[in-house]
């Protein structure tokens, strides 16, 4: 018996080198198999997490890309530029501050935008005839369809001229103001600037590009360190932006013709054609954003008030103009006007005025 026990621990010994390196070796494999399992889950989350955070981060620019579209819409591109970096800023610098910097006033966003001057600015007004009576008797909803389809016609012709920028409707108004210059040339590509390099002939046949001139940029100073306000003494900045007040004035005059024709290819809900009146004046504005919930881009001064009162005082089918806009395209050969002598205006009292001659409302 002794020697059986001999003899086993004999084989056992002889043995046991071996059998430690195959189970050492299982062991090996199947910790390797777990590493290698649980570095792959690990490559293939990370691979997952980098698509995840790719699609987040394309989602996140195309809507940043939207977003901004959307505000160049709404306001010219050197004003929605301004609103975008300083919304930029504003956000950086409350991030990095205090939770009073929440109290900043909301107008601080527009920056050096709030107010900016413009010099011989030709402003056309149009309305449509009758509109009120129809809208009170037909559907709110075709009324606006109607509108939104005459509207899209108009916004067509702005889109024609790069003297021309749409500033806003009243209702069935339709305001538009010619040589604010406010397309700019920094961005060489950039879609937003195709219409400021586009140029415009002249009735003589020659090519005119739209020339520069001095536009005044009001800083606010409400808000400067100096913590004073209304100072008179803020420094003013001047940009070079292209405004040709004859070439402008001609081409508020055409978007007048063209929008009467525009018009007339119209049936109002009520199964009338529709008809309108368009007034046009000339003068300085001041343009600015007005505003922290929805703020809109509008002008001011008398010249849009004298603008909008040429319209009403206007004849149905007529393009009606200002004496100060006659001055700047009487010189036009394809225009024929003739003076209506002085209209009773209100605010203005008796103001001379021309209306474009019938056969000219319609374009050749």
């Amino acid at each position: 018996m002794s020697q059986d026990t001999c003899r086993i621990h004999q084989k056992w010994a002889l043995s046991f080198p071996g059998v430690s390196l195959c189970a050492l070796a299982l062991c090996i494999i199947i910790v390797s198999f777990f590493v290698e399992r649980s570095n792959r889950k690990a490559f293939v989350n990370k691979k997952i997490i980098d698509v995840f955070t790719k699609q987040r981060e394309e989602s996140l620019l195309q809507q940043k890309k939207e977003q901004e579209d959307l505000v160049y819409s709404i306001f010219p591109k050197p004003i929605a530029k301004d609103l975008i970096r300083n919304q930029t800023e504003k956000k950086r610098t409350l991030l990095e501050s205090s939770l009073e910097s929440l109290n900043l006033d909301a107008t601080k966003t527009f920056g050096r935008t709030v107010a900016r001057m413009h010099r011989d600015i030709t402003i056309v007004f149009t309305d449509i005839v009758g509109f009120t009576s129809m809208s009170q008797s037909c559907a709110p909803y075709n009324v606006m369809h109607f509108l939104h389809l005459l509207f899209t016609d108009f916004d067509t012709l702005v889109d024609m001229d790069s003297c021309l920028w749409k500033v806003e409707t009243i209702g069935d108004a339709f305001m538009v103001a010619s040589g604010l210059g406010l397309y700019d040339d920094d961005d060489g590509n950039d879609d937003h600037n195709d219409a400021s390099r586009k140029y415009s002939t002249t009735k003589d046949g020659r090519e005119a590009s739209q020339s520069e001139s001095q536009i005044v940029d009001i800083v606010d100073s409400g808000q400067d360190q100096s913590g004073v306000d209304g100072d008179q003494s803020s420094p003013t900045e001047y940009s070079s932006l292209h405004s040709d007040k004859y070439l402008c004035a001609c081409a508020a005059v055409q978007f007048g013709i063209h929008a009467l024709e525009a018009a007339s290819k119209h049936v109002m809900p009520n199964g009338e054609v529709c008809q309108i009146r368009v007034g046009v004046h000339t003068g300085d504005v001041a343009s600015g954003v007005v505003g922290s919930r929805m703020p809109r881009y509008c002008l001011f001064g008398d010249t849009v008030n004298t603008a909008s009162r040429m319209e009403s005082t206007s004849v149905c089918g007529r393009v009606q103009i200002s004496e100060d806009t006659y001055v700047l395209v009487a010189g036009d050969m394809d225009f024929s006007w003739k003076e209506r002598g002085r209209v009773d205006v209100k605010g203005k009292g008796r103001m001379k005025t021309y209306l474009l001659e019938q056969e000219e409302a319609l374009p050749r």
